[in-house]
């Protein structure tokens, strides 16, 4: 998440201003365990203000889409996308 950030920073000054992570992840399965929906649930609230937002994984990986968090963390990716849009 925290490279995320420079990471976009640099490819605006490059000239390619539609960038964005994937979204909790992309290579190898993200448990959703408590710790990891946290993660998931924060990165979907900084991920609500990039440019170009989205929800991708790897075709081995399982899904890490909001509606598998905790209720928690549901209400937060609800409340972020609802800002940005």
């Amino acid at each position: 998440m925290r490279l995320s950030i420079s990471g976009m920073m640099n490819f605006n000054m490059f000239g390619i201003p539609h960038v964005g992570a994937d979204i909790c992840g992309f290579h190898s399965t993200t448990p959703m365990a408590k710790l990891d929906s946290e993660m998931c649930g924060r990165w979907i609230q900084l991920g609500s203000f990039y440019p170009f937002a989205r929800n991708h994984y790897d075709e081995k990986s399982t899904g890490s889409e909001p509606y598998n968090l905790d209720p928690k963390q549901i209400d937060w990716a609800r409340k972020s996308m609802l800002d940005r849009y």
